[in-house]
């Protein structure tokens, strides 16, 4: 079966040392073969093993407004080794589906959407690897892909670009929006409920018969009993 080898690091400059980035590996002169947008859907099933990915990705000009297109399908799945932070997995990849029809296939076998990624990609190769600088939407961040045939070469690649003290992902990006999200929706609660606090302080205020007995929460004090409910 197919395999897949990489590491992933994540970049702390931004989009400066993406940019940066880019201009190293065209000094070093690796091959830019392609740059797109793309929309990852991921699938959770009962049938995917522990730490399987099931995904369709959609991909486009990442310059112009067309429909999403070149759709295909990939299965990854469980990582068997995660020596210096490297992924060795088997991956599987159908090209040229009919986005439509699968996903009416996947959701009629039980497969339910969970996650969608967003991002900007481009890629590169150089010494016998691809590498994929990888700008995702939504503030989840920049980050390097260097996928290889060896995982000597993989690490080789890292330090040629300057990024072995750089931090490594081991999450999916599914799982990094999946933590943005939740995130997102504890703050949603939280400010919900400052919100309906201060709603029912200032009914009481109008109350003639509480107006003597409320007394309101400094600011500093709010954010005292808000940060122990974390």
């Amino acid at each position: 079966m197919p395999r897949e080898i990489e590491i992933n690091v994540k970049i702390t400059g931004g989009t400066v040392e993406l940019e940066s980035l880019h201009d190293e590996l065209l000094w070093l002169e690796a091959s830019h073969v392609d740059s797109d947008m793309t929309r990852d859907t991921y699938y959770s099933s009962d049938h995917l093993p522990d730490g399987g990915i099931l995904r369709i990705r959609e991909s486009r000009d990442p310059y112009s407004k067309d429909e999403w297109k070149n759709a295909e399908l990939c299965f990854k799945g469980p990582t068997s080794d995660l020596e210096n932070g490297i992924k060795d997995r088997e991956e599987i990849e159908c090209s040229g589906i009919n986005e439509e029809n699968c996903r009416s296939i996947l959701n009629a076998l039980g497969y339910e959407e969970f996650v969608v990624v967003k991002k900007s990609r481009r890629v590169y190769e150089l010494d016998d690897c691809v590498v994929m600088l990888d700008d995702l939407t939504d503030g989840l961040g920049q980050f390097v892909e260097v996928e290889g045939g060896t995982k000597t070469a993989v690490l080789a690649m890292i330090e040629k670009l300057g990024l072995s003290n750089n931090e490594v992902i081991l999450d999916s990006y599914a799982q990094l929006e999946l933590e943005r999200l939740n995130r997102l929706s504890h703050d949603e609660n939280v400010q919900g409920v400052i919100d309906s606090l201060a709603e029912a302080v200032e009914h009481a205020k109008g109350n003639k018969e509480l107006k003597e007995t409320v007394v309101e929460i400094p600011t500093t004090e709010k954010a005292g009993v808000f940060g122990a409910m974390d």
